[in-house]
């Protein structure tokens, strides 16, 4: 980042509540979507009320940029992370609970007449920033080969979810319209396939061999919910492995982060996601498929943990899952190759073809889950008799 760009930064992180002195801002995190920072402040101890500040003579926030192209209702989005941490926040002490550990801490801006409680602000049109505390003491993990580490962050997303089992779904907005539809995502797909206007489509025929093959799918959620089977929750809709945090010392799960998709959703799809995410033996944009596998180990791991504490789930959210799983990774699949047909104007890139990598990756997990659902419905069944 060039100096120019630092100062623009520094001058909008200035409008929300923080100590006066930025000593620095840097990029953080590898996120598809937003631009992320780290802001580190100096705190000026004045008082004797500030004394543990002495010790701690920095604090650190997040600067964000939500990307209003993707997410076209900033406001909604953002009052559905207030509402959700609010409420995390109060369950969070109930239980005994560090809040501003358990949960996000929004950072208003300062008190003055018609700010009262806005935790963002809109720069230059369209940009909308946002800051929320850094919870230090604690890292979040790109890969998960260690089955203990995955049931921890298994785990995290199951309290996380009990923790908003209380509260309405209709207390919260969709940010994204139709979001884990994937007959939206399919139809999508066959538009930009058409359409071809990168001159890509060529290339992308086995690919569109596979989600042909696999239409019939694609209702299978749809209907479950239409049917009354599956009932709709608060739920996180991007369970990204490194959108737990974990506690350095204690090696526990305490935070879930990156709630930009937070809105009445299917906990069975936050289930799949993370299985999506963590339980593969390769990169999200693996290259060499011979090394992507489905471990089935690591499912196990995830699954003891998410079930231990996510309790109420019904008996058909429980039955679904391992056809969720599937189904999860087509659909982000289908997602990957609409954008590389489109251009790749949704996720960020670092190379050509990288979101062409992520599909065939997406594929090839899916795959090899199909020919694993027998082994995976053995796992659920198990560890739901052992949660009992």
């Amino acid at each position: 980042m060039n100096d120019k760009f630092i100062d623009e930064l520094a001058r909008i992180a200035g409008n929300f509540e923080i100590p006066d002195k930025i000593i620095s801002i840097a990029p953080l995190g590898k996120g598809h979507i937003n631009d992320t920072f780290l802001v580190t402040c100096r705190i000026t101890c004045r008082d004797d009320a500030n004394a543990a500040y002495r010790r701690n003579a920095e604090r650190r926030f997040v600067l964000q940029r939500i990307n209003t192209q993707v997410f076209k209702s900033p406001e909604s989005l953002m009052h559905n992370m207030f509402v959700v941490t609010e409420h995390v926040s109060k369950a969070a002490a109930n239980a005994g609970r560090d809040p501003a550990r358990t949960s996000l801490t929004m950072i208003p801006l300062p008190k003055r007449r018609g700010t009262s409680g806005v935790c963002y602000i809109f720069k230059d049109g369209n940009d909308c920033w946002r800051m929320t505390g850094f919870i230090d003491g604690t890292h979040s993990c790109e890969t998960a080969d260690d089955t203990a580490v995955f049931k921890e962050i298994g785990a995290g997303y199951g309290r996380f979810l009990m923790m908003l089992s209380d509260l309405p779904a209709d207390s919260v907005s969709e940010t994204i319209k139709d979001f884990h539809n994937a007959r939206k995502r399919y139809a999508e797909l066959m538009t930009a396939f058409n359409s071809d206007v990168c001159g890509r489509a060529a290339g992308v025929a086995s690919e569109m061999e596979f989600v042909i093959k696999r239409e019939s799918l694609m209702d299978q959620l749809n209907d479950a919910v239409s049917g009354g089977r599956l009932p709709l929750r608060i739920t996180h809709n991007d369970t990204k492995i490194n959108n737990v945090l974990i506690d350095n010392e204690t090696g526990m799960a305490i935070c879930v982060i990156d709630l930009d998709t937070v809105m009445p959703g299917l906990a069975i799809n936050d289930f799949a996601d993370a299985i999506r995410s963590g339980a593969c033996t390769g990169r999200e944009d693996e290259q060499d498929l011979s090394r992507l596998h489905f471990d089935t180990d690591l499912f196990a791991a995830f699954a003891d943990g998410f079930l231990r504490e996510f309790t109420c789930m019904t008996e058909e959210e429980i039955r679904m899952l391992p056809d969720a799983c599937v189904l999860m990774a087509i659909e982000c699949g289908m997602r990957f190759l609409t954008d590389y047909l489109q251009g790749d104007t949704y996720f960020k890139t670092d190379r050509p073809g990288q979101n062409l990598d992520r599909c065939r990756a997406q594929f090839r997990l899916a795959e090899e889950m199909e020919s694993k659902k027998d082994e995976m419905r053995r796992i659920i069944r198990s560890i739901s008799l052992m949660a009992l």
